[in-house]
């Protein structure tokens, strides 16, 4: 079952969802800026999340080839950290990877996530979808 999570006014970001059966969930934001570029810095959602579990996997996708970087935070802090691999996309219209370098994988029943755009070229929209274990 999915159910919208968030919307922000003037079409700045369009819903979040939380989904997914079995053992594996997800949840995310998708972003616009409606004829233009999405902004970055100010463009930010949030969703709180019922469920515990693990961060497994980010997914990227636009209906377009272009770039925009996500960051996504617990309590005003990202859990990506300076060295974590942030959802990327750099001239493709989707990518996908496993967490790598985060400071924080877990989610706790009751967590609300923030997804901020880092930067972002090209796209006039773009989704971000996290996939995790419920545990």
């Amino acid at each position: 079952p999915g159910s919208a999570a968030a919307t922000i006014a003037n079409g700045v970001v369009t819903g979040a969802m939380m989904s997914g059966t079995g053992a594996v969930r997800t949840f995310g934001v998708t972003v616009t800026g409606g004829e233009d570029v999405v902004p970055t810095g100010a463009v930010t959602a949030s969703i709180t999340v019922p469920i515990t579990g693990t961060i497994i996997r980010w997914y990227v996708s636009s209906d377009i080839s272009g770039s925009i970087v996500f960051d996504i935070l617990r309590s005003a802090v990202s859990i990506v950290g300076g060295g974590g691999n942030k959802p990327t996309l750099s001239g493709a219209a989707s990518n996908n990877a496993a967490p790598t370098s985060w400071t924080s994988t877990a989610v706790t029943a009751g967590d609300i996530f923030y997804f901020n755009v880092d930067s972002s070229g090209t796209l006039t929209s773009a989704t971000l979808v996290i996939a995790f274990n419920v545990t």
